[in-house]
């Protein structure tokens, strides 16, 4: 007995096999803090300066900004709907899998709004802040990644952007006053301020809506701090 025990012993191989799934909405989140932060750093670096070639690593900082935010809210709705756990016991399999398929083709805030509405049955209020704002951001994203140049006296769809961001927050000091917000002057250390604070405002207001906890709540001193300060966990005053 005691030669076969050593037998399977030496001629057995347990073979365990695991599987993880890697979650992207933290990450882009936190890469769009650090280039906050040299947007900062730029702006603060020049500041009293006239417009110079140094600003053109600003827009590029920015735009990582605005794509980022809005990819990280992205992220954890499809996390969200990966992982189906708002619908454990309320549907089949069957019935989770086809909802998840369908809502491939809602837009982000469509997203979210179906989480609510299955686990919570309320819906969300698009009429409010910070969704009117992550809204605005969004078409701001949009306007970026699928860029149609346009005469700056001859606005159109720019306009349109410039006319959603107006007031949101202080754009450019290195541009002339009459700058159309969109598509250059809305590059500023206060857009990235005000990017990443509705971004992280947002997911408080969601996540208490759908009686979840916040999964970035804990990293917020992190994103403080690789932002350098441009996102502060204390309330603004601005």
């Amino acid at each position: 007995m005691t030669d076969l025990i050593a037998n399977l012993r030496s001629n057995s191989t347990l073979r365990v096999s695991l599987k993880y799934r890697t979650g992207l909405a933290l990450h882009h989140l936190l890469a769009a803090g650090r280039s906050a932060a040299r947007v900062k750093t730029i702006e603060d670096a020049n500041r009293d300066q006239p417009y110079g070639p140094f600003w053109d690593e600003i827009l590029q900082n920015s735009i990582v900004v605005a794509t980022l935010t809005v990819a990280s809210l992205e992220a954890y709705a499809n996390e969200l709907w990966f992982d189906n756990t708002f619908l454990k016991n309320k549907l089949s399999n069957e019935a989770c899998q086809k909802i998840s398929e369908l809502v491939e083709k809602n837009d982000i805030l469509g997203k979210f709004d179906l989480v609510l509405a299955i686990s919570t049955g309320k819906k969300l209020n698009y009429g409010i802040e910070p969704v009117q704002s992550v809204n605005v951001l969004n078409a701001l994203r949009n306007a970026l990644v699928h860029f149609r140049p346009e005469w700056s006296d001859e606005q159109d769809k720019h306009k349109k952007v410039a006319d959603k961001l107006a007031g949101k927050f202080k754009v450019s000091p290195f541009l002339e006053k009459n700058e159309p917000i969109f598509p250059r002057a809305w590059a500023s250390k206060d857009f990235s301020r005000w990017a990443l604070k509705v971004t992280v405002d947002f997911l408080d207001h969601f996540c208490a809506e759908a009686k979840m906890k916040n999964p970035f709540e804990s990293f917020l001193s992190q994103l403080e701090q690789l932002s350098e300060g441009v996102f502060s966990i204390k309330p603004s005053n601005n």
